[in-house]
C-alpha cells in the first residue's frame, strides 16, 4: 500500500512494492521529485499538470480521464467514477483530501 511519512520538513506518501505491482502489474520505480498541480473546477473537471505515471494512475482510480496530453491530464469526477472508487475501498474524504492537498 501507501506509507505516510511525516517529518519536520515535509510529509509524503511512500509507495510500497505491493501497490506498485497492483497498479502497474510489474515492478516500477517512481520519481519522488515529480510535481502534481491540480485545478478543480466547480463543474467537477480536473486539470492535472503532471507527467508522473503514479499521479495518472491515482487519478484514474476516482475520475474519468477525458484527455491525455504530454504534461496535462483532463479528467472529470462523475457519479460512476466515485461509486467505482468507493467500491474499491477509496472513501470520498480521501478523494477530497487528495484534491485539496494538490
Amino acid at each position: 500500500g501507501l506509507i505516510w511519512k511525516e517529518t519536520i520538513d515535509s510529509n509524503e506518501f511512500i509507495v510500497t512494492p505491493l501497490l506498485s505491482n497492483f497498479l502497474f502489474e510489474k515492478p516500477h520505480t517512481f520519481n519522488t521529485e515529480s510535481n502534481l498541480n491540480l485545478i478543480v473546477e466547480t463543474n467537477f473537471k480536473i486539470y492535472a499538470y503532471t507527467n508522473s505515471d503514479f499521479h495518472i494512475k491515482l487519478l484514474t482510480r476516482f475520475s474519468r480521464i477525458q484527455y491525455k496530453l504530454p504534461n496535462l491530464i483532463v479528467s472529470e469526477l462523475t457519479q460512476e467514477s466515485v461509486k467505482s472508487a468507493y467500491k474499491d475501498g477509496i472513501e470520498c474524504q480521501q478523494i477530497v483530501e487528495f484534491l485539496n492537498k494538490n
